[in-house]
């Protein structure tokens, strides 16, 4: 038996006293869009392709018999300089011992799925 551990970023908009999730972030209607952008980091990056990582197993829900049910689970974004951060726990898309898995995809590759709040948090507008 092992202990267990999780790391989890919040990004907070002090401006107008919110966290910042998804729905401050995205447009609607936008979630496939940035989740293959989140794919396309993920793939090359040398960590993910050495454990056989598979972030879709983490965001497509199955039922409890492995059928999909077409519902998303979205990864929680954060904000960094370089761009939106999307952090997977242990066990979520690899083995435990392949620990946390931490992704950012720039906000030059997200700019078109931005609200125009987020721009403005980020400094884009």
């Amino acid at each position: 038996m092992h202990g267990y551990y999780t790391d989890q970023l919040v990004s907070y908009d002090c401006v107008h006293h919110e966290s910042i999730g998804w729905e401050y972030l995205f447009k609607p209607k936008t979630e496939r869009s940035v989740l293959r952008q989140l794919e396309i980091i993920a793939q090359i990056d040398e960590k993910y392709q050495y454990w056989d990582a598979d972030i879709w197993s983490f965001i497509l829900r199955v039922d409890d018999e492995g059928n999909p049910t077409g519902e998303i689970l979205l990864p929680i974004p954060s904000l960094t300089p370089d761009g939106v951060l999307f952090s997977f726990q242990p066990y979520e898309i690899s083995c435990f011992a392949a620990g946390c898995f931490h992704f950012i995809i720039p906000y030059s590759r997200l700019t078109t799925y931005l609200t125009d709040r987020a721009k403005w948090c980020i400094g884009l507008k």
